[in-house]
């Protein structure tokens, strides 16, 4: 009997696999090569849907929250599609906030991270003010502009994100906070405990915990300073797993014997802020970190502190949170300072 490895049908066969691990190779080659100049250029090549995703004209994130968790949902499931091209319609937007830039960037450079950045295109507001502050922040870079010349921005901008705690990262915004909106030292030196505190939240909740337990990775965090008129806002995301996913959250539920559902998503907020949960990770010294930051805003060292979790927001001061039609994954700050303050 003729074996099969020596017949033609068998050297077809084995010629077949050949040509297949060769292409796959190939393809392989081509991903590393794209994501190494920060697209996705074979794919871009070959696309054959366009998607166009409209902002809403209040790009705030606090101020008009569902509708930007709503845009920032379907942004984000358009950028994930493959061989897709992604067209970010900005014309629509009459006003815009710092916490509303950092949370499209943020999905922007998400899809950058993964390869699929080059894909996606799109226009400046219509607003040549708008428009203006979006060019000179930095974060929309090959964005199709309105025409005529452009105003002077209304305020500097200044970004960064990382999965890691970057205490010199924290400090570089504080002095630029500083230098551009002549924030006090007091209260510059109170921003940058927050923005320490948050980073490290980030890192630990989603880092350590979440990359041991169950093999994902650790979240990023976005953080950015703006500053107009002796204002300096300031902003930050973190796209780990949230407060109320935390294991300290979570230990907190079980031991009430309780489920979120049923206990409250903004009773548990509450709670936090508090510091009636207890250490975030289960480590010595932690979990009294956002007790610290709502003291701060008490004190008024970070004025107006908000925060978004989940489908829940409001005023951490006060305590005062409700619940929101659309939900974040992660969590989101904003506050800001000035002289008098």
């Amino acid at each position: 009997m003729k074996r099969l490895w020596s017949s033609a049908r068998g050297r077809h066969i084995e010629q077949v696999r050949r040509d297949k691990r060769d292409r796959r190779a190939e393809e392989r080659r081509d991903d590393r090569r794209s994501r190494r100049r920060g697209r996705r250029s074979r794919h871009v090549a070959i696309a054959s849907d366009q998607e166009t995703v409209t902002a809403p004209p209040k790009l705030c994130l606090f101020d008009a929250r569902d509708q930007v968790l709503e845009f920032w949902s379907v942004l984000r499931a358009q950028l994930a599609r493959r061989h897709t091209r992604v067209w970010v319609d900005l014309r629509y937007v009459q006003s815009i906030t710092i916490d509303g830039l950092l949370i499209v960037r943020a999905a922007l450079d998400d899809a950058i991270e993964q390869g699929r950045g080059g894909g996606v295109r799109g226009n400046l507001p219509n607003d040549i003010a708008v428009a203006a502050t979006l060019k000179a922040s930095g974060f929309f870079q090959g964005f199709v502009r309105p025409p005529g010349q452009l105003p002077a921005p209304q305020g500097l901008v200044r970004r960064w994100s990382s999965t890691q705690v970057q205490s010199k990262v924290a400090a570089e915004l504080v002095e630029f906070a500083m230098e551009n909106a002549d924030v006090p030292r007091h209260l510059a030196a109170a921003s940058y405990k927050a923005l320490v505190e948050l980073m490290s939240n980030t890192h630990l909740h989603s880092g350590e915990f979440i990359e041991r337990r169950q093999r994902r990775k650790p979240g990023r965090w976005f953080a950015s300073v703006q500053c107009r008129e002796q204002v300096a806002e300031f902003a930050f995301l973190d796209l780990g797993i949230g407060i109320l996913q935390s294991p300290a959250a979570r230990s907190f539920l079980r031991r009430a014997g309780d489920t979120l559902i049923g206990y409250g998503e903004e009773v548990l907020l509450k709670d936090v802020f508090e510091g009636r949960v207890g250490a975030s990770i289960e480590q010595p010294g932690r979990g009294f970190g956002l007790g610290r930051l709502r003291q701060m805003a008490r004190d008024g060292l970070l004025g107006n502190l908000r925060v978004m979790t989940k489908s829940v927001a409001g005023r951490v001061d006060a305590l005062d949170f409700t619940e929101m039609s659309q939900s974040l994954r992660g969590t989101a700050y904003h506050w800001t300072t000035k002289q008098g303050q």
